[in-house]
């Protein structure tokens, strides 16, 4: 008997993905089911959800990265913090603010 997907999908042929075990990552699986809106004691979605969940962490993480990484720039430009590393835009931000700091206390 096929097995059904936690969001009530009807059985077919394709791939189900199994949510962490709640026992050894309960952290972890309480995030994956709120994430997908599943009610325990299910532990199975079906591929198509399975995409659509995995979509969303890569979404919501690239959005927290770029976030940071703007943040940093911002922090740079405004002073608060001074940048000495590889990083292309945070060292022409770093040079930005050298060169123009000066003009901040003459307003």
């Amino acid at each position: 008997m096929p097995r059904r997907c936690a969001l009530g999908c009807p059985p077919s042929g394709t791939r189900m993905h199994c949510f962490p075990d709640p026992e050894k990552y309960p952290d972890k699986f309480l995030t994956w089911a709120n994430l997908a809106g599943v009610k325990l004691p299910y532990f199975r979605i079906c591929q198509i959800h399975g995409e659509n969940l995995k979509k969303y962490f890569v979404s919501t993480a690239i959005n927290i990265l770029l976030h940071s990484w703007c943040r940093s720039i911002n922090r740079i430009l405004s002073g608060k913090i001074v940048y000495h590393g590889d990083d292309f835009t945070k060292n022409a931000a770093q040079r930005y603010y050298n060169k123009h700091r000066h003009y901040r206390n003459k307003k």
